[in-house]
């Protein structure tokens, strides 16, 4: 997915997709394990998930979400590949690649 950054505090940003314009947040209500689903981007910068970006020494970033501290990571289930929010456990699943590209060359 490609995602625009809207800084936020320091390593910290909101996102937001650039095709669909929304973002993504975990559920409301606490769980161990928080599915995370794409919201609208609201227009309230205070109202939007914020994403604290940590990078690794392996080059790949930690992602966690500024409120609960959890981390995005990747889990395979029986209907494909799902996003979730789970405590950091320094895993593959949580450790994700960032690669820049030029909005400009974006075509759907």
């Amino acid at each position: 997915m490609t995602w625009k950054f809207h800084p936020a505090g320091e390593s910290a940003f909101q996102l937001q997709n650039h095709f669909t314009s929304k973002t993504f947040a975990g559920e409301t209500v606490e769980k161990p394990l928080q599915a995370v689903t794409q919201v609208p981007f609201a227009k309230e910068s205070d109202k939007r998930p914020v994403w604290q970006f940590t990078k690794l020494t392996d080059g790949t970033y930690k992602i966690t979400d500024a409120k609960s501290g959890k981390a995005l990571t990747a889990a395979k289930g029986e209907n494909g590949l799902s996003i979730l929010l789970d405590v950091w456990h320094d895993t593959e699943e949580q450790k994700w690649e960032l690669l820049p590209i030029d909005p400009k060359q974006l075509t759907m």
